[in-house]
């Protein structure tokens, strides 16, 4: 099911070009009774209130209530599993988000307490990741030996569970050249133009 206001989703067939009739739901227990997509509702941000492309306190806060309204249903065990789209941080930080992302946010919503990150997946190929969201002055502080393992673990344990008898964990180093016994330094070195290599 989908979840969201009228007019965004009027908005957004017209921009994709593409128009689709769904029976409308008022509950996530509603929508079970369908098969295929419907639509719930809600009135989350007014359209006056929202600027296409432009960060908002509005559109922010119009994420976080949809967003949390379905954490609630997960909860709850009304829901599977939640899809969302791209989510822009800054709009939602000015829009009251306190953590500094919405993994955090689920998390804490979720009342996950152990070690957590974000999977990407394409076909077999599964990823977990040190760090996520962060500046990238920041990253070589993640870099512990606490959290390769932690999610490393997390990864294998979440293979396991999806059906995978032995999975097979591969460590990425940060430097590209991290196998080659400590030989290589890290470097990075960027030039466009003659001028630019001798600044």
């Amino acid at each position: 099911m989908l979840v969201g206001d009228q007019w965004l989703w009027e908005q957004g067939q017209r921009q994709a070009g593409l128009f689709t009739q769904l029976p409308r739901v008022a509950s996530f227990a509603e929508a079970r009774e369908h098969e295929g997509l419907s639509l719930m509702l809600v009135e989350s941000v007014a359209q006056q209130d929202v600027t296409l492309a432009e960060e908002s306190a509005a559109c922010g806060a119009s994420t976080l209530a949809v967003l949390s309204r379905c954490l609630e249903a997960a909860q709850n065990e009304e829901v599977d599993a939640i899809c969302f789209a791209p989510l822009n941080k800054l709009s939602m930080k000015k829009g009251g988000l306190g953590h500094e992302d919405e993994l955090h946010f689920f998390a804490e919503k979720l009342g996950v307490e152990g070690y957590f990150c974000e999977f990407n997946t394409l076909g077999t190929l599964w990823t977990s990741r040190i760090s996520s969201h962060i500046p990238l002055k920041d990253a070589a502080e993640y870099v512990t030996q606490e959290r390769i393992i932690a999610a490393s673990q997390l990864i294998h344990d979440s293979l396991t569970l999806a059906g995978v008898e032995q999975p097979r964990i591969a460590v990425a180093a940060f430097n590209p050249h991290g196998g080659e016994g400590g030989t290589m330094s890290v470097k990075l070195v960027g030039t466009c133009n003659q001028a630019a290599s001798n600044r």
